[in-house]
């Protein structure tokens, strides 16, 4: 990353530690950093779309807000674990085994994201060069 770009993270983080919560997850304290004039000429100097609503937009956090929703209800809080080791294993294992290949997803036309994926595959291969 740019020293600018690094820069602008060190700021925010002193920001967010000052913040009366005392962490970067403060809603007020992230959106000023991410809204702001220095960041947005930053991205835009180098091209770069910030993907970010406007005030009481909700959809672009939408599909990973209700991920992590989900995760919690089906499996988080159905278990209780020793440890943060234990803790990971299990919740990639239910990611790996059974969330994308087999949890249905109604925005997806009730497959589940693998079959998603694969039917997508089949309808459209892409290519990758006018070579290949």
């Amino acid at each position: 990353a740019s020293a600018e770009y690094q820069t602008l993270l060190a700021r925010h983080q002193i920001v967010c530690s000052m913040s009366r919560k005392g962490n970067c997850w403060d809603n007020a304290v992230t959106e000023r950093f991410y809204a702001s004039a220095e960041y947005q000429t930053l991205l835009a100097r180098h091209q770069i779309v910030c993907s970010m609503s406007r005030k009481g937009n909700c959809w672009d956090n939408a599909v990973t807000e209700r991920f992590f929703l989900n995760l919690k209800m089906e499996r988080v809080w159905q278990r209780q674990y020793a440890n943060h080791a234990e803790a990971r294993r299990d919740i990639t294992q239910y990611i790996v085994g059974f969330y994308n290949p087999v949890r249905l997803h109604s925005t997806l036309g009730y497959l589940s994201p693998a079959a998603y994926e694969a039917k997508s595959i089949e309808k459209e291969p892409i290519c990758l060069s006018e070579i290949t």
